[in-house]
């Protein structure tokens, strides 16, 4: 899920909001998300969306 998610926010195409890709992958605390998200990648989730708007 959690791979699923990063995904969807590194599609620069996607116009989903963090708060839509969280629910769609079964993430309802968007606090605990962004934890184990930045455990995991190493950055938060908000940080690899701009990264990826910004190209």
């Amino acid at each position: 899920r959690l791979r699923a998610a990063r995904q969807d926010l590194l599609d620069p195409e996607s116009k989903e909001t963090m708060k839509a890709v969280c629910l769609k992958w079964g993430f309802f605390h968007f606090g605990r998300f962004s934890a184990v998200y930045k455990t995991t990648y190493g950055e938060y989730p908000s940080d690899t969306r701009k990264r990826v708007i910004r190209r």
